[in-house]
């Protein structure tokens, strides 16, 4: 046990602590995926993320404890550290979304944009013109209760996806000055 905390009180061992969180995340979600129940991938990576969080907050608390720091060093080693695992969760959670959410937040921000009016269904086949991929993407919208439809026509309701893309198109605006 000496060792390891050894091995922790080592300034290297802080720097790595976020990957070992990272790594905990990834394997949390490649058991997730293996699981049969039919929960999202958006929710699987908020689990996954939670447990790679909680994993890595652990192990930084330990390392800071064997650290001979000061309350505020400490607390503003635990904020890096957590921090540099927000980062590296927030980018493996968008390598995986990056294929599978980009289509349904764009059709998301069509939608809020029109808003209260709705979204005819025709013209959102018409601007997005894969019928097929479109139609899988506002299934995944209604099923997930992000979007209902009413006629031809698809309304916003609350959820995940639609804060998702208010924070890229906040983030959209805060990097090249205008929103999505």
């Amino acid at each position: 046990m000496k060792e390891v905390d050894q091995l922790l009180a080592s300034p290297a061992a802080l720097a790595l602590i976020p990957l070992l969180g990272l790594a905990i995340d990834i394997l949390a979600q490649l058991a997730q995926s293996r699981l049969p129940h039919p929960s999202g991938h958006v929710r699987k990576q908020f689990i996954s993320f939670g447990i790679g969080g909680a994993a890595t907050a652990g192990v930084l608390l330990s390392a800071l404890l064997c650290q001979p720091l000061g309350p505020l060093d400490l607390a503003g080693t635990f904020i890096l550290g957590m921090s540099t695992y927000a980062f590296l969760g927030f980018c493996f959670f968008n390598v995986i979304n990056l294929n599978v959410s980009s289509l349904r937040i764009r059709m998301i921000m069509e939608i809020r944009r029109q808003h209260p009016n709705g979204v005819p269904v025709s013209a959102l086949r018409a601007r997005y013109g894969m019928a097929e991929v479109l139609d899988s993407r506002l299934l995944r919208l209604e099923s997930g209760r992000q979007i209902e439809r009413r006629g031809d026509r698809f309304y916003l309701r609350r959820g995940a996806v639609l804060h998702i893309a208010h924070f890229f198109s906040g983030l959209r605006a805060l990097l090249f000055g205008r929103p999505a």
